[in-house]
């Protein structure tokens, strides 16, 4: 899978704009799709940021799962879980369910104008994505 896709020779971005940039990997470069760290906390072992319209949250922890974990979030709106380590496919134990949706409430939050409440096993990563209901 490709961060990019091409469309009419044009290649682009995850920010969805165009990217001057030829190539998959042309979001690295991108300087709208630069990326936010919105949370480093080390006693937690959790870390939260964002890369173009997408957030990623990492816990590290080896034993703490965190319930309701609350992380800033850039946009408004309801998000969707793209991708989860967690997962069977990638040798977890799928403690979070493909499918589920993410809803901001309006309480700003690590220097976020919005934040969503999930579910952050331990030794995880999960990454979410804004849900568009046309796709």
């Amino acid at each position: 899978m490709t961060c990019t896709t091409a469309v009419s020779q044009q290649t682009l971005c995850l920010c969805g704009f165009v990217c001057p940039r030829v190539g998959a990997w042309s979001w690295v470069l991108c300087v709208r799709c630069s990326a936010y760290v919105s949370l480093k906390h080390d006693a937690d072992k959790v870390i939260v940021f964002e890369r173009g319209n997408a957030v990623f949250a990492f816990n590290f922890h080896i034993t703490n799962s965190y319930t309701d974990y609350r992380i800033g979030a850039p946009v408004a709106g309801s998000y969707s879980l793209l991708l989860c380590s967690d997962d069977e496919e990638f040798g977890g134990h799928a403690r979070i369910a493909q499918g589920g949706k993410y809803f901001t409430t309006p309480d700003p939050w690590n220097n976020r104008p919005c934040s969503l409440q999930i579910y952050l096993p331990a030794r995880t990563a999960i990454v979410l994505t804004p849900f568009n209901e046309d796709s």
